[in-house]
């Protein structure tokens, strides 16, 4: 049943596209024929005229999507489940966490302690998840120790408190990496295959970012087992100040203009 609803949202989402985009502001579920439920043809077609679905020229595959007025969250024994619209009309699901981190913000999406978000329906290595955002307030916590950040190339992140061992986070993965990405880049290039290219700089751009947010949830859990504030060096205009020879600057290992720091300083 999910796997049917992916494919038809996919393929609503991709008519969609097709229509210029003017036209497509005007559309309702009136206007278009589609197996789905209105809740969730609604959420389509607020995408394909939002910025994000603008950029988009075709979808390979788009996950249903369940605005916050449209899903609920119950508890039955220990059994959590989720009730939301799909082609067989309105179901409850019974869902599993996949962390016990995350059972607090369920118990406070069901005291209503927390404001909902929608919820997208996905297939990831053989199993279906339902990914739910909420927004917490978190409250201000006044610490009096502080544990510091200093940022490179050759260890992208080194955090120390003022007593005990500090941990260092590796560059050279990410250097090496990097001269692949620049190497492939090149080839493609030389060969004239732009589309290629222009997909081979967003996955280098996803890849870093996934490693710079591994890396920032390690910065702020070992924060949160010293009790502490995090102090991150500040880099503002280090491309300008830091000299670099010509030779280091051609090396996407190297170059200060390939180092991601204010990504790093921006997930933590």
């Amino acid at each position: 049943m999910f796997a049917e609803m992916t494919r038809e949202n996919t393929r609503l989402a991709n008519e969609l596209l097709a229509i210029p985009y003017v036209e497509r502001r005007e559309i309702t579920t009136a206007k278009i024929v589609t197996s789905l439920k209105s809740a969730l043809a609604n959420q389509t077609i607020r995408h394909t005229i939002s910025a994000t679905g603008r950029k988009v020229k075709h979808y390979k595959c788009l996950p249903p999507e369940i605005n916050k007025q449209n899903w609920k969250l119950e508890k039955r024994g220990d059994t959590y489940s989720l009730s939301f619209p799909t082609i067989q009309g309105d179901k409850r699901v019974p869902i599993v966490i996949a962390s016990v981190h995350w059972e607090s913000v369920l118990e406070q999406t069901l005291a209503g302690q927390v404001e909902k978000g929608s919820v997208k329906l996905i297939y990831h290595r053989s199993r279906w998840y339902a990914y739910v955002s909420v927004t917490v307030d978190v409250p201000e916590r006044k610490t009096l120790q502080r544990v510091g950040v200093d940022r490179g190339q050759n260890n992208l992140a080194v955090v120390a408190a003022a007593q005990g061992f500090g941990k260092f986070h590796s560059g050279k993965e990410v250097m090496h990496r990097r001269r692949d990405f620049q190497k492939r880049r090149q080839q493609l290039q030389q060969a004239k295959k732009f589309r290629a290219l222009k997909k081979w700089n967003n996955r280098e751009q996803r890849w870093m970012e996934a490693v710079n947010h591994t890396i920032s949830r390690r910065l702020v859990r070992f924060a949160q087992f010293h009790e502490a504030d995090v102090v991150v060096e500040d880099l503002q205009g280090c491309r300008d100040t830091m000299k670099q020879s010509k030779n280091s600057r051609s090396d996407a290992g190297q170059s200060r203009h390939c180092w991601s720091f204010y990504s790093l300083l921006a997930e933590t």
